[in-house]
């Protein structure tokens, strides 16, 4: 209601959205007002939450629910949490009256893959643009290190990888395997690792923490 009021008296133009999960947000309340005003709404999606039942990541545990109709989520004590009831299938027809009701909606994505998800789920009606993350270039740019010579890269073809929270469903094993398969001129180099998951790396990849 809070945000409902601000947008109110700040009247704007164009509505951006971006992840409206994660425990603070009435989006059912949200939506009917959205859809009452009708202004342009430009809706950035980062993950699958906004057409399943529940997840933000179904393709972890295969699961193609969502194209129908969920319910019995495999997820269910995955993030956005739900510890003792499975509300997946009420939950998925909430969200598919909730966001199918704006006429003014236009749907953002950071990747092709993402964008052809949301084509075949019951937002498939709506227009959906990729635009890919940007970044700051006066700080994400070439610059002078000496990680080559530290780590012994120099004739190295390096494949990077970096997470917030490294777990299989981030691909940490899979970097394992690769490890295993890459020829001796390539090295794997691991961000983001905590001491304890540095500690159970093969030597074959180079593990660094948070930066």
């Amino acid at each position: 209601k809070k945000l409902i009021k601000t947008i109110q008296n700040y009247d704007p133009d164009i509505i951006l959205l971006h992840n409206i999960h994660g425990y603070y947000l009435n989006y059912e309340h949200l939506f009917k007002y959205l859809a009452k005003i009708n202004k342009p709404v430009l809706w950035t999606l980062h993950d699958c939450w906004a057409f399943t039942g529940h997840c933000a990541y179904f393709d972890y545990v295969g699961c193609p629910k969502w194209k129908t109709g969920c319910y019995s989520c495999p997820q269910k004590k995955a993030y956005p949490k739900s510890i003792l009831l499975d509300n997946s299938k009420s939950n998925y027809k909430r969200k598919e009256r909730a966001f199918t009701s704006l006429k003014n909606l236009t749907l953002i994505t950071p990747s092709k893959w993402l964008a052809g998800l949301v084509s075949q789920s019951y937002l498939g009606g709506y227009e959906v643009k990729v635009i890919p993350n940007g970044i700051d270039l006066n700080i994400f740019k070439p610059t002078k290190s000496d990680i080559r010579a530290k780590y012994k890269l120099k004739s190295k073809f390096v494949v990077l990888g970096v997470a917030s929270v490294w777990d299989e469903r981030k691909g940490l094993k899979d970097f394992v395997k690769l490890s295993t398969l890459l020829e001796a001129d390539y090295k794997i180099v691991l961000v983001g690792l905590t001491e304890q998951l540095i500690k159970e790396m093969p030597p074959s990849i180079i593990a660094l923490e948070r930066t």
